[in-house]
């Protein structure tokens, strides 16, 4: 996270006073247009890393940086860390691989599931929509899934539909 804090510092500074001009827009001079994607990648980097869980402080520090464009985006982030209510998302699709989104991070697998889970804060609260189809067939993964969540502390309220 260190480097990704460094390049945001660098970025900042080069844009403090002119950060309005970080948005795309048709004819735009793709010097700009680059570093528009430079802080895409920076923000999504810092927001959404696997390896940390990125904390109110973080986040409004990022927002600081941020251009008004970006600051948009990082304001939902706030808001869902500031309720502390985040939707959670299970599909096996291509070929049965779990793919998962919670909040706003996303992945591939049971065991980065659980390497997220264990990085939110004591307490939050988790909510999943399935079927019941789809409920029985992954039985053991959501068996799995609360595990994970009772031993970190989480509330998982799963609604089964049909």
């Amino acid at each position: 996270m260190r480097t990704s804090g460094a390049q945001s510092s660098k970025f900042h500074e080069k844009w403090k006073d002119r950060a309005d001009e970080l948005h795309y827009r048709p004819g735009a001079n793709p010097d700009v247009l680059s570093e528009v994607g430079l802080e895409q990648v920076l923000v999504q980097a810092i927001s959404t890393g696997q390896a940390w869980f990125a904390t109110e402080d973080t986040i409004a520090k990022l927002k600081d940086w941020a251009s008004p464009q970006m600051q948009a985006e990082l304001d939902g982030v706030l808001q869902e860390i500031r309720r502390g209510d985040y939707g959670l998302s299970l599909n096996w699709w291509p070929e049965g691989m779990l793919n998962y989104s919670v909040g706003w991070y996303s992945g591939k697998g049971m065991a980065a599931l659980k390497e997220k889970l264990a990085q939110f804060p004591s307490g939050a609260h988790l909510s999943l929509i399935t079927t019941v189809a789809e409920r029985d067939h992954y039985r053991t993964e959501f068996a799995e899934l609360e595990d994970a969540a009772a031993a970190n502390a989480l509330v998982l309220q799963i609604q089964t539909v049909r």
